[in-house]
């Protein structure tokens, strides 16, 4: 689902024998705020708190590196 430039919203199956094979669901919006961007990331539908916290280390980490190379 796309709903430029405001919303982008995609599924994410893991195709690995040892996790749960649920659909996961990726939404990120992007927001205005006075000539700056806010993104909203959401990772819905993750397995268990461990996967949770795994995911969240490494998508901070993605987006730590993501402002890294914006601010240049």
């Amino acid at each position: 689902e796309i709903e430029r430039p405001n919303r982008l919203v995609f599924t994410w199956l893991w195709e690995d024998d040892d996790f749960d094979q649920a659909e996961q669901l990726i939404e990120i919006t992007f927001e205005d705020q006075g000539g700056e961007t806010k993104m909203t990331f959401t990772h819905r539908n993750l397995w268990d708190e461990e996967a949770v916290t795994s995911h969240e280390e490494g998508w901070n980490t993605v987006f730590e590196n993501l402002r890294r190379e914006l601010e240049g």
